[in-house]
């Protein structure tokens, strides 16, 4: 009898370690897939826009072939009152869809660029292909465009605040406003699946809290205190370890999606740029 039900036993115990392990390759191998989600770009949309429309090639440094990335940029009148905005959007978002809401801000000079393989763009995204090209996109408004570092806010909206804050870690810029940011994709990744070894497998980490000690441009980080998918106390966390200004604004019924939705987010954002330009930061 013994016997019978330690075997049993070890089968049900084999069978469950096969299925967990299984499901840890699960993730190791389709990871890219639930991290990003490619949108694409209506036409209708496309020619509505094509006044401000905007292409930029990179290399890629694994096949070394050339990739367009595609998006829109307008500039005004540059100054540190009027900032050019660069924006790094969601890991399901195609940026045009900013485009109508941001007539709400106080500066008129932007550049939002489809990440690799997200609206026009090609290529396939990546965290080294996203902090690469982002990269190359900053130096190319400052080189070619001539626009001072200190004349440029970054913007990243949930996976984009990892970027914007890579960015940050590399260059000089005036300021960022990070809308429902995270420490690190690890410790949001823990939180939704806590029984899985997310360290281990993650391979797309966008960790910045490490980079968050070396950054001294002064931040807004608008978080929302009904967010599931990120929620406030990761941003809080970022914000606990960051060089430079900080302030921070919780919109207590936003989620994660409809954030943008309140009018006190404008006002945040708003009120951050006017402290910008007035050296109140």
């Amino acid at each position: 009898m013994f016997s019978f039900v330690a075997r049993r036993m070890l089968t049900f115990l084999s069978l469950l370690a096969l299925g967990f392990f299984g499901l840890m390759a699960y993730y190791a191998i389709f990871q890219d897939k639930m991290i990003f989600y490619p949108q694409s770009l209506a036409p209708e949309i496309r020619d509505k826009l094509a006044p401000a429309a905007f292409s930029f090639e990179v290399t890629d440094n694994e096949t070394q072939k050339p990739i367009t990335l595609h998006g829109w940029l307008h500039l005004g009148s540059v100054s540190r009152a009027q900032p050019l905005l660069i924006y790094y959007g969601g890991n399901g978002e195609e940026v045009s869809w900013n485009l109508w809401h941001w007539t709400q801000l106080s500066t008129s000079s932007f550049l939002l660029m489809n990440y690799r393989g997200f609206g026009d763009s090609e290529g396939e995204p990546g965290e080294r292909a996203l902090f690469e090209d982002a990269l190359a996109l900053f130096d190319h408004m400052v080189d070619e465009h001539r626009i001072p570092a200190e004349h440029i806010v970054l913007v990243g909206r949930s996976l984009g605040s990892g970027v914007a804050a890579y960015v940050a870690s590399q260059r000089r810029v005036a300021g960022l406003v990070l809308v429902t940011p995270f420490d690190s994709l690890v410790a949001v990744g823990k939180r939704h699946l806590p029984f899985m070894p997310v360290d281990l497998l993650l391979k797309h980490r966008f960790d910045s809290v490490s980079r968050a000690p070396e950054i001294e441009a002064p931040v807004l980080a608008i978080l929302a205190g009904q967010d599931q998918i990120v929620p406030p106390a990761h941003g809080q966390q970022l914000l606990r370890y960051w060089a430079g200004p900080k302030e921070l604004v919780k919109l207590p019924g936003a989620g994660h999606n409809d954030i943008t939705q309140y009018p006190e987010y404008w006002q945040a954002f708003n009120g951050f740029l006017a402290k910008l330009a007035k050296g109140e930061l």
